[in-house]
């Protein structure tokens, strides 16, 4: 007689301090359609000839439990919220076959399935789906909620399945959960304590909120959760632009992306009317000990901005280079964590400090260094062979702009660079945003 097998149970941990916030978010009643779409990252890409689909199936498993991170469910623990490691993975690859369609379809229901909700409570919080389409090849979409993973576990994420698809090894063991709560969470929840009198010199004196955007408008600022609306502009760096900036700021050991913060910063001081403003920008990864680790650990620093007597976009961007240079030194970041003094201070002036933020949209350092870099730096559109396949990362529809009143974002291909504007909608019109955006263009042109 064959003993019966008695299933593991799965295991319970805390919370990191990042997911409990998400949690709280989308629980909350007010919390619009705008804030899960940026919580939900996607990819998709068309691949032919046909997948191996017992390569794919072993590939993701081979993903998912490597890193206990993708087996993340959220539960309900008496009354608190935490975090259940399944012992494997709830789904599985999913496969949906549609036959024989045009590329109309195709090009639908691939946005349709990539932009599904996906709700955080949801059993599975990674889901990769393959949806096939007879002689025109497959549609592999990588889905993952933003609660377990950013851009730099997402490239660690593709990456990995990548070299299990092609049997390429693992040289190093990753990260868990658990190792992360111990290791890093805890050690920053102390360092942000020791640390929160260096924030809060960067912060005070408070400035004062900007007539600007919904505060011109008479509007009240809803927080990142109940933005209902939002508009975005791309703005085209020309290689004349970055060609000359780029050589200034090779000498002077500064990147081209404190140019664009510096040029952000100085146009939303010139349209309000004020000698300073608080950016905020997130920190992705600083420490190698995390190379392997796919959850969560964006950190974000605030610079301080102040305007320029005469502008000149070298020098400003040398000191914003500087404040985020000494603001990564002091990392993590203390947001949680400022004093009562400081946080009284903020509340009694009404200051937003989450208001304005600049970011690299994706995490190009990382990507440079991956072996699959220019597959990641090409870009939507561009077909690209690797192994037996022919593969076309797709132009999805895009997300939700931002959920802060007015971000930029630099992104960066193998073509070379963009600035992108997003705004919320009740801030912020087009010919507005239009107006930002050609400013900030004549900062880093001039």
């Amino acid at each position: 007689m064959t003993k019966k097998r008695t299933p593991k149970l799965a295991k319970i941990h805390p919370t990191s301090n990042w997911q409990s916030k998400v949690i709280g978010w989308s629980a909350d009643s007010h919390c619009t359609d705008v804030l899960h779409d940026r919580m939900l990252l996607r990819y998709a890409f068309q691949i032919s000839p046909k997948l191996d689909m017992r390569r794919i199936i072993r590939a993701f498993e081979k993903l998912t439990q490597r890193h206990d991170t993708l087996r993340i469910q959220f539960v309900d623990v008496k009354g608190k919220w935490a975090v259940r490691i399944n012992d494997e993975h709830p789904t599985g690859v999913q496969v949906k076959d549609f036959g024989e369609v045009d590329d109309e379809v195709l090009e639908a229901k691939a946005n349709q399935y990539a932009a599904a909700p996906m709700s955080i409570f949801a059993d599975s919080l990674i889901e990769l789906l393959v949806l096939k389409f007879g002689r025109r090849g497959d549609v592999l979409i990588i889905r993952i909620h933003h609660a377990i993973t950013d851009a730099y576990g997402l490239t660690v994420i593709i990456e990995e399945f990548l070299k299990s698809l092609l049997g390429i090894p693992f040289l190093s063991s990753a990260v868990s959960h658990a190792d992360y709560l111990e290791q890093w969470e805890r050690a920053d929840t102390q360092a942000d304590k020791e640390l929160s009198g260096y924030w809060a010199e960067r912060i005070l004196p408070v400035i004062p909120p900007l007539n600007l955007g919904r505060k011109a408008k008479g509007l009240e600022e809803p927080g990142p959760i109940a933005r209902q609306s939002t508009i975005g502009l791309q703005l085209p760096v020309d290689k004349v632009t970055y060609s000359k900036i780029g050589a200034a700021a090779k000498k002077s050991g500064v990147s081209f992306f404190s140019y664009v913060v510096a040029a952000f910063a100085e146009v939303i001081c010139d349209f309000a009317g004020v000698d300073e403003v608080y950016i905020q920008t997130p920190v992705g990864r600083h420490s190698r000990k995390l190379d392997t680790y796919v959850g969560e650990h964006t950190k974000h620093i605030w610079v301080r901005y102040k305007k320029a007597q005469d502008w000149n976009a070298e020098r400003q961007a040398a000191l914003v280079a500087s404040q985020l240079r000494e603001g990564m030194s002091h990392l993590p970041s203390a947001t949680m964590e400022l004093n009562e003094e400081t946080q009284q201070a903020i509340s009694d002036c009404g200051a937003q400090l989450g208001i304005y933020l600049a970011r690299e949209a994706g995490s190009y350092a990382r990507m440079k260094s991956s072996r699959f870099g220019n597959a990641f730096l090409e870009g939507p559109n561009k077909e690209q062979r690797m192994g037996l396949w022919k593969i076309r990362e797709m132009q999805l529809r895009p997300q939700a702009h931002t959920i802060s009143e007015l971000q930029i974002d630099l992104i960066e291909d193998l073509k070379g660079h963009t600035v992108c504007l997003g705004a919320d909608a009740d801030a912020y019109d087009s010919e507005e945003l239009a107006k930002i955006g050609d400013a900030i263009v004549k900062k880093l042109t001039g």
